[in-house]
C-alpha cells in the first residue's frame, strides 16, 4: 500500500470514529461505526490506525471533511461503487445523529 493511499484511509478512518464519539444518539454512534467497518471490509481490513491525537472540529465541519474524505479514496483505488455506498451510509448515520440531537 502507498503511504499517500494509508494516509487517506487512516484520515477517513479518524474523521468516522471522531463522528462516532461524538454522536448525540446511540443508535447515531453504531451507524458511524457501521459505516467505519464497511470501510476496513472494502480494504479486507488492510488499514492502517486511527490518529488518537486527533482533535474534532464541530460536528458540521467534520462531516464535510469526513464526506471528501471518503469521496477522496476513489482516487486511491476504491470502487466509486463503494464510495458511494459509503457516502449514503455516512449521510444516513449524520441525518440519525440530527434526529437526536436537542
Amino acid at each position: 500500500m502507498l503511504i499517500a493511499t494509508a494516509a487517506a484511509i487512516a484520515g477517513a478512518r479518524t474523521y468516522l470514529a471522531a463522528l462516532a464519539d461524538t454522536a448525540t444518539t446511540l443508535e447515531a454512534s453504531l451507524a458511524y461505526e457501521l459505516t467505519l467497518l464497511c470501510l476496513d471490509t472494502a480494504y479486507a481490513d488492510d488499514v492502517p490506525a486511527i490518529d488518537p491525537t486527533f482533535d474534532p472540529p464541530e460536528t458540521d465541519t467534520l462531516h464535510s471533511i469526513a464526506a471528501a474524505a471518503i469521496s477522496n479514496l476513489a482516487s486511491h483505488g476504491l470502487d466509486p461503487l463503494q464510495v458511494e455506498l459509503l457516502r449514503a451510509m455516512l449521510d444516513d448515520a449524520r441525518t440519525q445523529d440530527q434526529q437526536g440531537a436537542p
